[in-house]
């Protein structure tokens, strides 16, 4: 019976996990996202940041496929390895990856960790050759459990955007409209 239910327990860890990076999948990060709003405690915020690789097709069509797989890999270890412990880190797809964490008031938690991978992205390297890698970084921040994940999600889609819009390598807040 403990055999069984250690292999059901990893079996579901495993469905949660992005095959190629290890860290959470899409579906993993939008039931977390749906099941920290509905639980949300007075006081309490949700955000979510989306980072998107800016002209990741120039790394494989100049370095080949091999190393945009190991810029995906890398950088969502240095995602997760600087994630707070209230952070979900996940891969929605391609190149694009997610964090959904519970905040407080203090925005600038997020803003802080979004830096810091932008700053640790710029210098990923393979074989010795700096690949400058470029992000650019949407969020959005659920005040109250009115928002679904949906909303939450798509804000901070159109604040990626907005940031590619503006001239990439930036991050963009969402309120009413995007501010970078």
């Amino acid at each position: 019976v403990m055999d069984q239910k250690e292999k059901l327990l990893q079996l579901e860890h495993d469905v949660q996990r992005d095959v190629f990076t290890g860290i959470l999948n899409k579906a993993a990060m939008n039931t977390y996202g749906q099941f920290s709003l509905e639980r949300m405690a007075p006081g309490e915020r949700l955000a979510m940041m989306i980072f998107d690789l800016d002209d990741f097709k120039r790394i494989n069509d100049q370095y080949g496929h091999p190393v945009g797989d190991y810029v995906l890999q890398t950088l969502a270890g240095i995602m997760r390895e600087n994630a707070l412990p209230n952070f979900r880190v996940g891969r929605l797809g391609g190149d694009e990856f997610a964090v959904i964490a519970a905040i407080g008031s203090d925005e600038s938690i997020m803003n802080e960790y979004a830096r810091h991978i932008m700053a640790e992205a710029s210098k990923i390297s393979w074989n010795g050759r700096e690949l400058e890698i470029q992000c650019s970084v949407g969020m959005a921040v659920a005040a109250n459990q009115d928002w679904t994940y949906f909303q939450l999600y798509r804000e901070a889609d159109q604040a990626l955007y907005e940031a590619k819009r503006s001239g990439k390598n930036r991050i963009c807040l969402y309120r009413n409209n995007s501010n970078c």
